[in-house]
């Protein structure tokens, strides 16, 4: 999902040179070092999660980027201070609506005019586990109203497919090109 995520990055318009970067959810640090080894030019690297962990500070101090342990509903930095905002998986797995709704207010808030938002989302419910809600296009687009979608693509073939068909990956690999088949949404919205 990372490759999907700087790639994407890569084509925003305007470019994302000398860009301030914040990564919202970052877990253990894994996108911040494939962001910071890249070569996007940003000029800073901001990470933040509910809990920061020991493997994300060594992977912080590694690619020169700064951690906050925060919550996505309430970020600790004044409004516009992000050229670009990215999340993957935080708005699927915030439960309830008005917490996603607040979080979604908040990646706003401190994005820039003109700068960019990348969010990464589960399409489709999970049967197996109601720990995560499903974000399609449009309930995506919904959390965002005043923003401009720019880019908008889908990856990764459904698990259940794969599980069926993991024998013959020459049948994945096809059914893997249906944007309908596919888990993830990827949206880049401008500010």
């Amino acid at each position: 999902r990372w490759r999907a995520i700087i790639e994407m990055l890569r084509h925003l318009e305007p470019p994302i040179l000398e860009a301030r970067y914040l990564e919202v959810g970052c877990g253990s640090g894994e996108g911040l070092a494939r962001v910071a080894q890249a070569g996007l030019g940003l000029t800073s690297i901001v990470g933040i999660d509910l809990l920061i962990e020991s493997e994300t500070l060594v992977t912080s101090r590694l690619v020169k980027a700064a951690l906050a342990c925060a919550d996505c509903t309430a970020l600790p930095f004044p409004a516009e201070s992000f050229d670009v905002t990215v999340q993957s998986l935080v708005l699927t797995s915030i439960l309830p609506a008005e917490a996603r709704r607040q979080a979604a207010r908040e990646l706003v808030r401190v994005t820039r005019r003109g700068g960019h938002i990348v969010s990464l989302d589960l399409r489709y419910p999970n049967p197996a586990s109601s720990a995560r809600a499903s974000l399609g296009p449009r309930r995506l687009q919904a959390l965002f109203p005043d923003l401009q979608p720019v880019r908008s693509n889908t990856h990764v073939l459904l698990p259940p497919v794969v599980r069926l068909l993991g024998r013959f990956p020459a049948a994945c690999d096809l059914l893997g090109r249906i944007p309908f088949l596919r888990t993830y949404h990827l949206a880049a919205f401008r500010s």
